[in-house]
């Protein structure tokens, strides 16, 4: 009888390699100090492949909540008759809750980032869009003037609570009991930033 052959593995793709190497790195503590030379030899990929894809190690940890924010996009729309605040806790907890096994290392490289602004650009790039897509999903504008204001505030809003989801435990409870304070706090701005309309 003849022996059935084992199939190799697939290769990893290079985004997703790149990816789970910054992961890595940013669980060991290393994030701070962390080079595209690094990654690409911890990814076992050129260097040139590494920065066609990413710049800095910056887009990176860009990429890591980005890629959380575009997959809470197939979740259920928050239910339209909660209020604001409701809709908005609900929709941001779709991205926290797909990013819960790379808690610690998201933490770690956006701690990197506090007094760094401008190695930590693409990262607050990308805080400012979770913060723009969980109104939107929320049924709140986020265009013009006040659609700005009001990423802004939840953009900062959502900076604190990460803080706490890099520390928490897989149940999460920590973050959503930030998150809810947070909300209520920004909730002082709703007449002024109109939260409760949809444009």
């Amino acid at each position: 009888m003849a022996t059935k052959k084992k199939s190799a593995p697939l290769p990893v793709p290079p985004r997703e390699a790149i990816i789970a190497a910054a992961l890595k790195i940013a669980d060991d503590g290393g994030w701070r100090a962390a080079t595209l030379r690094e990654l690409s030899e911890a990814a076992a990929l050129p260097f040139a492949e590494v920065y066609g894809l990413f710049e800095t190690p910056g887009h990176v940890a860009a990429a890591v909540l980005g890629d959380a924010v575009t997959a809470a996009m197939d979740e259920v729309l928050p239910d339209a008759s909660l209020s604001p605040k409701d809709r908005i806790f609900d929709a941001a907890m779709n991205v926290f809750d797909g990013l819960k096994d790379r808690r610690t290392a998201l933490g770690a490289m956006l701690a990197a980032y506090r007094l760094r602004p401008i190695a930590g650009a693409p990262a607050l790039g990308a805080l400012a869009r979770f913060a723009r897509v969980t109104l939107e999903r929320a049924g709140i504008g986020a265009g013009g003037a006040a659609g700005a204001a009001r990423i802004a505030v939840l953009a900062r809003a959502l900076s604190l609570v990460l803080g706490v989801f890099a520390e928490d435990d897989a149940g999460l409870s920590r973050t959503m009991a930030a998150l809810d304070t947070r909300l209520r706090e920004a909730e002082r701005w709703a007449k002024r930033l109109g939260w409760s309309d949809p444009a």
